[in-house]
């Protein structure tokens, strides 16, 4: 759960963005988390077909790192289960990390999570949090030379 709501830190802002590119192509509200995008689903206020575009966009964005609709869709069903893991961790551990990533912990933890069950209430969100970080760790990431 810790190293989940950690990765969650440091690489939802590159998620928040594309799917902020997405949501603007379909003129659609902006966001500044995930979870707002998912819980629009909910809003008695906004239409049926502003809801349907608005999954739409969510599958298609999440189908992009995850491969599959299917995957996608778990993915969304996910993403709350997984804010409340970030809630906890948030309020019974120490602050969050650095905004520093390893990639060898990534690489771990992207292990943990497809083989390991207690992930598998949040795998598909985690494994999409996952391909986020690594495109940081892409962009950012230059090894030590020793």
């Amino acid at each position: 759960m810790v190293h989940v709501a950690d990765l969650q830190h440091k690489a939802e802002w590159l998620m928040v963005e594309e799917l902020n590119t997405m949501l603007e192509k379909h003129g659609l509200q902006q966001v500044q988390y995930i979870i707002e995008a998912i819980y629009r689903q909910g809003n008695k206020f906004i239409s049926t077909a502003e809801k349907e575009e608005l999954m739409e966009v969510l599958i298609a964005f999440f189908s992009a790192s995850l491969g599959s609709k299917e995957d996608a869709e778990a993915a969304i069903r996910e993403w709350p289960v997984m804010m409340k893991w970030h809630g906890r961790r948030a309020a019974f551990a120490h602050p969050l990390g650095s905004d520093a990533m390893d990639p060898k912990e990534l690489k771990i933890l992207k292990e943990q999570v497809l083989k390991a069950q207690a992930y598998a209430p949040v795998r598909s969100a985690v494994r999409a949090l996952i391909t986020a970080a690594e495109e940081v760790l892409a962009e950012v990431y230059v090894p030590k030379v020793c």
